[in-house]
């Protein structure tokens, strides 16, 4: 880059775009056939709001491409940045075809690692085996690539069927092959177009005497199954399992299956075996026979109910038990361990049989009492434990949890559960499941920053940032408005964006195809990701809140995904107790977080409204939106229609006045109600500042002096009356809490209560004055 180019780019950074558009006007005068000067003058045009010309000339400069990358790379970045997904794509298949160098197509390729575009991806590679077709790497990207495309959803009907034939053709003229990875490519595309029988041919040709490769291993058992081959399936799977030692539970079904079909008796030699999977085999067995399960249940428990396995082994099976029965052996039948550890599980995975069986036991006070009574018989285990170790018996207090907050899900409840989540994790301060539960109650109750510190101590790393931070960033603009916690969490998306599609880069070039797959999968899940979506928005909202755009320019990369892949797990909170949703409850606790994905696309339709990106909505569905948000849409929306001539003063005062009541109490709706008002304002400001659309004098003051009032009241009197009525509520639920009995059986004293209670007070309170800031 020349001093020039850095100094124009500086300049569209620092939003100074006149002076921009000058320097590189100077620069086309002088050199007025460099296509990038050109590009460059047009990409000032689109930073500088100036979108409709940019597009204009960007058109007619890609009917006669550039040839030299840079040019290339910033006309696909103009067109990215207006949303012109098809075109940006073009830029570099206009290029290839005109410009077919080395230098072109291998950009056009790597954009296709980039973007997670198999479409490019194929093409691109077909081109290159072309220019250099004495390269077999080459050959092997174009078939791989064509088995992608005809398995993507975006495949068109041709290249469903005509592609895959394409990708074996290349594959086949490649003979011998010479790799397991080769043979891999072969088989996919085999399997794509349905030739079952050369599958199992290619792959035993290839490895003849020699151990099978497991990703080989997979799909020659998975395409045997299929094709009832079924004295082969008998064969390979004890192949593998006697063979190459391997005693994998999926190979043990596919020797069931096919020696019950074969009407030989592979009993004995499953028993022998006397493993977990084994074990589990035999429940198999007994399955796949149309027999009773149950006495291999007991006999896999007897050896094996020790482990925090067994119940999820026994529970997938828990279709076939007699439920009666196994109550019974349950009851007679106490299996004693000398080890207490292993006494423990047991008896943990007891309580969770009991409760699959009968999951109304969470209403009865018997019930309950025996969660606290064998939580108690086993807390001093915790003392034993390494820091890092997982203490079986916190099964005992999530079940308890869950039962209290099931029978009334009061702010009363959500307290004795977080005074008793504090008081476990101050000896098991590394529990996952304990802590992901108290920073969702805590957010419940306001307390955001307790909330944050908390998820600091989960020690999320990488991909779970992805997976867990919606318990945190949810309506992060409408909870507790800080950039710092967007920016540590959307570290992710930045590092799959450069990091994942380098790797993506490495494997295609060292010929890992059997892992390429699974990591462009990855890519995509991250790049479209449901919870991205919702912090871009979070940025936007939290920008126009701190009166601060610095930190808009970090994310100027990332666009809104329209497809969307929702990664989120929700299922964290009952992957301990009976590893299911207790729905009543879950609604409930995850009251405050935004569900489902069509949340932020209309959350994002308000953005258009409100950066006049969007002029008109007509029946959007705002049903997904709190109370708070919905007048919050009706009003930026009827604001916008002021500008636009399509409404009155009259009707956006109306709006005004109908704003929904905050409610005093202690819940997270009290930030959301307060910080909701104050972002709408800011946003009513925004439009008035930058409308292109002028309206009367008159009707701006009274516009102006309804924005100023609402943002008086909730400064002057809203948050005061909050804060109030939130010291008053936490005064009132000490007093009651300091005689629970329920807290005395669980060791809670006086003192824990008055250190939980002051750290509530607290965080409300820095919400309070973050606030008061705004």
């Amino acid at each position: 880059m020349s001093a020039k180019e850095e100094e124009i780019y500086n300049a569209i950074d620092n939003g100074t775009y006149k002076f921009a558009l000058q320097q590189c006007s100077k620069l086309l005068k002088k050199s007025p056939n460099v296509t990038f000067y050109q590009v460059l003058y047009n990409y000032i045009l689109l930073e500088s709001g100036k979108s409709s010309e940019c597009l204009e000339n960007c058109l007619k400069i890609m009917e006669k491409p550039p040839n030299d990358i840079k040019s290339l790379g910033l006309l696909n970045k103009i067109f990215s940045q207006l949303g012109k997904t098809e075109e940006s794509f073009q830029v570099y298949e206009n290029a290839a075809k005109k410009y077919p160098s080395f230098e072109i197509l291998t950009h056009w390729f790597h954009l296709g690692c980039e973007t997670n575009n198999v479409r490019v991806l194929q093409k691109s590679s077909m081109a290159l085996k072309s220019l250099n077709s004495s390269n077999r790497l080459f050959h092997l990207w174009a078939a791989f690539t064509s088995y992608l495309l005809s398995i993507s959803k975006e495949a068109t009907a041709i290249e469903k069927t005509v592609i895959p034939k394409l990708g074996t053709k290349i594959v086949e003229a490649l003979k011998p092959l010479r790799s397991e990875q080769e043979v891999y490519i072969l088989v996919k595309l085999l399997e794509s177009i349905g030739n079952f029988e050369s599958v199992v041919s290619e792959i035993l040709n290839f490895t003849g005497s020699n151990k099978l490769d497991l990703e080989l291993q997979i799909i020659l058992l998975k395409t045997l199954d299929k094709l009832e081959k079924y004295e082969e399936l008998y064969h390979w799977s004890l192949v593998i399992l006697n063979d190459y030692k391997l005693d994998d539970f999926n190979t043990w079904k596919y020797l069931i299956k096919s020696s019950l079909k074969l009407n030989k008796d592979v009993e004995n030699m499953i028993k022998f075996y006397g493993t977990r999977n084994s074990r589990l085999a035999l429940i198999e067995l007994a399955v796949q026979r149309g027999e009773s399960v149950d006495q291999s249940v007991y006999q896999y428990l007897n050896h094996i109910g020790c482990k925090p396995c067994a119940f999820f082994d026994i529970k997938s099976y828990f279709k076939y038990v007699d439920r009666e029965a196994f109550k019974k052996w349950l009851d007679n039948n106490e299996i004693l361990f000398s080890n207490e550890d292993r006494d423990m599980i047991w008896q943990v995975n007891v309580i969770k049989f009991k409760l699959l069986i009968n999951i109304d036991l969470l209403d009865k006070d018997s019930f309950f009492d025996e969660l606290i009574i064998k939580f108690n018989k086993y807390k001093h285990l915790l003392n034993k434990k390494e820091k890092t170790d997982f203490h079986q018996g916190d099964e005992f207090i999530v079940l308890v949890i869950q039962a209290l907050l099931s029978k009334n899900f009061s702010t009363k409840n959500i307290i004795i559960s977080i005074l008793i989540l504090e008081k476990i994790l101050e000896k098991d301060k590394h529990e996952f499941h304990l802590r992901i539960w108290l920073v969702q109650l805590y957010k419940l109750i306001n307390c955001h920053t307790q909330a944050s510190l908390n998820f600091e101590k989960l020690k999320v790393k990488n991909i779970q940032f992805d997976i867990l931070s919606h318990f945190l960033v949810s309506r992060l603009s409408s909870s507790y408005p800080d950039y710092d916690v967007l920016n540590r969490v959307f570290k992710i998306y930045k590092a799959n964006k450069s990091e994942t599609s380098y790797f993506i880069k490495i494997g295609f070039n060292k010929g890992s195809f059997n892992k390429l797959e699974s990591m462009l999968e990855f890519h995509w899940r991250l790049e479209n990701s449901s919870l991205k979506n919702h912090e871009l928005l979070q940025y936007n909202k939290i920008s126009r809140l701190l009166n601060n755009k610095e930190p808009l320019n970090e994310i100027s990369d990332f666009g809104f995904s329209e497809s969307y892949s929702d990664n989120r797990d929700f299922k964290v909170f009952w992957n301990t107790g009976v590893d299911e949703e207790i729905l009543p409850l879950k609604e409930k606790l995850l009251a405050n977080i935004p569900t489902d994905p069509q949340y932020d696309k209309i959350i994002n339709l308000q953005e258009g409204l409100i950066n006049g990106k969007i002029t008109n909505i007509e029946n959007a569905d705002l049903s997904l939106l709190t109370d708070i948000e919905k007048w919050s849409f009706r009003l930026i929306y009827e604001t916008t229609q002021l500008f636009n001539k399509r409404s009155s003063i009259a009707r956006v005062s109306e709006i005004y006045r109908s704003k929904p009541k905050l409610e005093l109490n202690l819940s997270w709706k009290v930030s959301h109600v307060l910080l909701v008002i104050l972002d709408t304002a800011k946003s009513i400001q925004h439009i008035i500042s930058n409308s292109y659309n002028k309206i009367s004098k008159n009707d701006i003051l009274n516009l102006k002096e309804l924005n100023s009032r609402l943002i008086e009241k909730v400064r002057d009197e809203d948050i005061l009356n909050a804060k109030q009525a939130t010291v008053a509520e936490l005064g009132k639920l000490k007093s009651q809490l300091k005689t629970s009995e329920l807290l005395s059986k669980l060791g809670i004293n006086s003192t824990h209560i008055d250190d939980v209670f002051d750290i509530i007070n607290f965080s409300n309170n820095e919400s309070f004055k973050l606030m008061k800031l705004l």
